[in-house]
């Protein structure tokens, strides 16, 4: 965790392709390093040392950066998105179900207010989770999120929002 605490999230460079997607940004050859190490600092806690939800996630590790608040939830969010694609087919497994929804609420909550796109995407990842789920969560309803998804998307700034 300390590596992904040490990346220079600082640079003005880092800073410009901020507002990609998160898949996108983690394939540009200048960020795989960092998008492999969250995959692994995730995927070692959650299923070999098998940490809590609330220790494997890296919104908690991330607070010390000390940088414009919209970037530093912009990157907290690339981060926390990252872990969530790093769960990929093993999403399933007991382990990574409770960290999912974990880091599903967490990124609901940071894109609360001001980013349309990203909270719609995280709602309809939510939907998705919660349709292939064994158990339904009782604080999951799907027809609250989708009538959120629908209220996002009828935003007359959003069109303002669509590079996120």
């Amino acid at each position: 965790m300390k590596g992904v605490q040490a990346f220079p999230f600082e640079t003005e460079e880092f800073s410009a392709a901020i507002g990609t997607l998160p898949q996108l940004f983690f394939d540009d050859e200048r960020y795989k390093p960092l998008g492999g190490l969250i995959d692994r600092v995730t995927c070692i806690a959650a299923y070999e040392l098998l940490r809590s939800p609330g220790e494997i996630s890296l919104k908690g590790q991330m607070e010390h950066l000390n940088l414009d608040p919209q970037l530093s939830r912009a990157i907290v969010g690339l981060v926390l998105e990252k872990q969530l694609d790093s769960l990929g087919r093993n999403i399933w497994k007991d382990g990574a179900r409770s960290l999912a929804k974990h880091l599903l609420d967490q990124l609901s909550l940071l894109y609360e207010d001001g980013w349309p796109i990203r909270k719609m995407r995280v709602l309809v990842r939510r939907l998705e989770f919660s349709y292939f789920s064994v158990v339904a969560d009782p604080e999951w309803d799907a027809t609250e999120t989708l009538a959120e998804v629908y209220r996002l998307s009828k935003l007359k700034v959003l069109p303002h929002f669509l590079h996120l």
